[in-house]
């Protein structure tokens, strides 16, 4: 079995002997986590390529703007047949894949058509989210389903100590989707050598939060006189580090108030900047 997390994160004030006793409750949970889940595949050769391909290609990426990877083995990794997750998770909406931060697993559906490119799309896109920004929270006042532990940051995601609201869930799957759509792109000639394929075509999901996002980009860039790519670069390179003061600046486009409608209903296309 492959290696857990050694690096965590936590916010506030907490004991040696509470961050450690949370190291190991994550550690154990990742490694539970690796353990097959109802109904999934076996991880076929090609499988393990393109999800060592997708590995290596997210990697390659955040090493160019000097940001630190952890890779992922395939055994953090699961499958499942289309519609697979709705039978194991009942309340998601029109999902094909998923990351869980408390403990890496990552949760991905083979369309009807078995398709390699859209295949590799997802994994791509879950492997950004698992790279982002991490931060755990530990509140000895509220306990939880993972007892005194919940996420607090995760990319753009943010929570509070006892993990009850959820904020920017929009903002995070656009900006992941952005970069995971960029990553596809520039590898797409290795991908169809590595695969085979006769046809890479992208599959773009959560086009109106990107959308969204691409306007707010523009009127951001509009703000502070600069072209675009700067603009986006700096959200990119926040999402991985947690530098987030360019939120002032969402504030400024989306007048008073805009940032917390935007944080706090999870809002996309529905808001004009």
């Amino acid at each position: 079995m492959s290696e857990t997390r050694q690096n965590f994160e936590f916010v506030g004030k907490n004991t040696g002997e509470e961050i450690d006793s949370a190291k190991k409750y994550l550690q154990d949970l990742e490694s539970f986590a690796m353990e097959k889940t109802n109904g999934e595949l076996e991880k076929t050769e090609q499988d393990i390529t393109m999800i060592r391909l997708a590995d290596q290609l997210v990697a390659n990426f955040l090493k160019e703007i000097n940001i630190p990877y952890e890779h992922m083995d395939p055994e953090h990794i699961h499958v499942l047949n289309e519609g697979g997750l709705k039978k194991i998770i009942p309340n998601l909406h029109n999902s094909s894949g998923t990351y869980s931060v408390m403990s890496r697993r990552i949760t991905v559906e083979k369309d009807a058509s078995h398709s390699k490119g859209l295949f590799i799309q997802k994994l791509i896109h879950e492997l950004v989210h698992q790279a982002s920004k991490t931060k755990f929270a530990i509140d000895d006042d509220n306990e939880n389903d993972n007892g005194k532990i919940s996420p607090y940051r995760n990319g753009y995601v943010a929570s509070n100590k006892s993990g009850e609201g959820v904020y920017f869930r929009n903002l995070n799957e656009a900006v992941t989707e952005k970069i995971a759509v960029q990553i596809y792109i520039r590898n797409k000639d290795r991908i169809k050598n590595v695969l085979n394929l006769q046809d890479n075509q992208i599959g773009v999901t959560y086009m109106s939060q990107i959308d969204f996002l691409d306007d707010l980009i523009g009127k951001m860039a509009e703000l502070r006189h600069e072209p675009r790519i700067d603009t986006w670069k700096r959200m990119e390179r926040a999402y991985f580090t947690g530098e987030m003061m360019h939120l002032r600046d969402i504030e400024k486009v989306l007048g008073k108030g805009g940032l917390r409608k935007y944080a706090e209903e999870n809002l996309g296309a529905d808001i004009t900047p």
